[in-house]
């Protein structure tokens, strides 16, 4: 009697199928993710330099927002 060891190829192709199915999705996500956080990053880095703005024009006026633009 012959006794089955391993799996058959139909098997491993299936299963290299789906891997290669849920990869198609997710690669797509995971970019459009990674593009999100990148934003939102980006946002938040520039509220420190609203915050520098926004003193200096309060402390000196429109000159000192010009001359923190002209560095």
């Amino acid at each position: 009697m012959f006794k089955s060891q391993g799996f058959t190829l139909v098997e491993l192709m299936i299963v290299v199928a789906v891997i290669a199915i849920i990869a198609a999705i997710a690669i797509p996500a995971y970019q459009y993710n990674a593009a999100r956080a990148k934003v939102t990053e980006a946002f938040t880095q520039s509220k420190a330099v609203k915050a520098l703005v926004s003193e200096a024009f309060v402390a000196n006026g429109l000159t000192a927002v010009t001359e923190v633009a002209m560095d």
